[in-house]
């Protein structure tokens, strides 16, 4: 396994820019989701109560925490079965529910 200091000037500054960029996407989402959760309470809650506030606040506390649970899950079945199992797997259970 190679560690950072083994790539070339060029493909580590390759490997922070994509690091970057990924992080502020992910960012980017959270910002459009708090932004937009009074619009999110209206759409699938239909009331102006507080347990709705709370109802779409718990939907993005669930996605919040399920990255890293996530990324634990599926970096073990990496190490243990292969990376494109955990490939394969991660990306089937974000298509299913769009799926669904």
């Amino acid at each position: 396994m190679a560690n950072f200091q083994s790539f070339s000037s060029k493909n580590r500054s390759f490997i922070i820019s994509a690091i970057t960029t990924g992080g502020i996407i992910e960012w980017y989402e959270i910002f459009l989701f708090i932004h937009w959760n009074d619009l999110f309470k209206h759409l699938f809650f239909k009331d102006n109560s507080e347990l709705a506030i709370y109802n779409t606040l718990f939907i993005f506390f669930v996605g919040f925490i399920g990255r890293p649970v996530g990324a634990i899950l599926f970096g073990d079945i990496g190490d243990r079965f292969g990376r494109k199992l955990a490939f394969t797997g991660s990306i089937a259970l974000m298509i299913l529910p769009s799926a669904l």
